[in-house]
């Protein structure tokens, strides 16, 4: 592989966790406005998660296109085109019934791997901790080496000061 694949590799690599993160704070803020800014549209949105009427919106709406799509091939017309739109209008019921399953998922794998999650974070941040107790201790050898070789240094001078004072006299 060439290093210009790698680098692709790699940046997909970085992206995707980054990509998560935003896509589940994007998620957490529409959920919020969902809930507490529309609460009808909260209560719509759990009428159009229940499984048979969400899988209806869906055959629906795919259906509809389907038509339309058809229409347009048969008549050749343009006009036709615009009745796109209103099978469009079905997958708005379809898209928050997917976004309440998306969020009742997130919530049961959160309790089902909140104590893993939670474990690895204290396993992180004991690794940090030790890291930074043998960086500090490493730091305190260096320095007490640096301080001992100093006093060394001063000795060996203070005593040939000695001896000098020593030969004068």
């Amino acid at each position: 592989m060439d290093i210009f694949t790698l680098l692709i590799l790699g940046a997909f690599l970085a992206i995707i966790p980054i990509a998560i993160f935003f896509g589940l704070v994007f998620l957490a803020l529409l959920t919020y406005v969902v809930s507490h800014v529309y609460p009808w549209l909260k209560r719509l949105a759990k009428l159009c998660a229940k499984p048979e009427n969400l899988f209806s919106f869906l055959i629906l709406a795919v259906v509809l296109i389907i038509l339309v799509i058809i229409m347009f091939m048969l008549l050749r017309s343009v006009l036709i085109l615009l009745l796109i739109f209103p099978p469009l209008l079905l997958f708005i019921p379809v898209d928050l019934g997917l976004i309440v399953w998306l969020v009742r998922i997130i919530k049961w794998l959160f309790a089902k791997w909140k104590s893993w999650l939670v474990s690895i974070y204290a396993t992180a941040n004991l690794q940090i901790i030790r890291m930074k107790i043998k960086h500090d201790v490493k730091k305190d050898t260096d320095l007490k080496a640096k301080w001992q070789g100093m006093k060394d240094k001063l000795s060996a001078e203070a005593d040939r000061a000695r001896g000098k004072i020593n030969r004068r006299k």
